[in-house]
């Protein structure tokens, strides 16, 4: 039998970061997104059903899901304008909703993905060896001191792939209806403005039960400064418990499109290539 997966995709018309393929021209970023997307999903052997929320698209994005996904289980859900932490919101109840898999997928509009990108993701979760995947090894994990902890590798026999924890990702990740369920509380802080970066760090926990980090990061950096006071303002108490287990691949099984986000392990324009053709 078939390991299943549910899938909601969130799709924008607007760009807000440069992407690195298609500056100017958000139909065809998504169209190339999703081609790519498409192109990983024909190659997991996964059951699949997907909803996609357009948010204030046009009839052309309709048409481009309705080209790429014919093979496949899906429902195209227009909304008016909602915006990003709306959107997300609309996620969240679908995938809890929904009884098709225990397995689910959070999926934005602006990632590329690699061909063996769903099938090398879920089999670490199937393995229960973490609570939250991400296709995506961001940059910011070893450019910044932000993310100074100590790295932990994981490795299953039947991959090429090296897996390493992380203390937080985007808002592209593989989880299960259960730990959806468990962490509902600090998601939904997400639709009330919380930082992507302050709701991961209060699900993982790092850094944030070291006081001297703390310290440290706020006073070299505003930002950061931000990213903890909404940690603390969302969930005072969030430096008690355990954390989840989050981890990215090395290399990368996808990126996300924006041009300062594109992770070093892949020749991604040589990816780019073979799914540009014809966009």
């Amino acid at each position: 039998m078939r390991s299943k997966l549910a899938i909601c995709y969130r799709v924008y018309p607007g760009i807000s970061k440069i992407p690195a393929i298609f500056k100017e021209d958000k139909l065809k970023l998504t169209e190339f997104a999703l081609k790519s997307f498409v192109n990983a999903l024909d190659n997991s052997n996964l059951d699949i059903k997907i909803w996609v929320i357009l948010d204030n698209c046009n009839q052309n994005y309709n048409q481009i899901f309705q080209k790429y996904l014919p093979n496949y289980n899906y429902e195209l859900i227009n909304v008016p304008k909602s915006g990003n932490a709306a959107t997300f919101g609309m996620q969240m109840n679908i995938l809890r909703q929904q009884n098709f898999s225990e397995n689910i997928y959070f999926a934005e509009d602006d990632y590329f993905y690699l061909p063996n990108a769903f099938k090398e993701t879920i089999n670490i979760l199937e393995n229960n060896i973490a609570d939250f995947v991400t296709p995506y090894d961001h940059p910011d994990i070893y450019n910044l001191k932000f993310h100074n902890y100590k790295k932990e590798t994981i490795k299953l026999n039947n991959s090429n792939y090296k897996w390493i924890n992380c203390a937080t990702t985007t808002m592209t990740f593989m989880t299960t209806k259960k730990n959806l369920i468990k962490y509902w509380k600090y998601f939904k802080s997400y639709t009330k403005l919380n930082y992507d970066t302050s709701m991961w760090l209060s699900i993982t926990k790092y850094n944030i039960r070291n006081p001297f980090k703390i310290l440290s990061d706020c006073i070299n950096s505003i930002h950061y400064l931000k990213i903890y006071s909404k940690v603390f303002y969302f969930f005072p108490f969030s430096f008690l418990g355990s954390g989840a287990k989050l981890l990215c691949p090395k290399p990368s099984l996808a990126t996300h499109l924006d041009n300062q986000g594109i992770p070093d392990s892949v020749d991604w324009n040589e990816e780019f290539k073979k799914i540009s053709d014809g966009i």
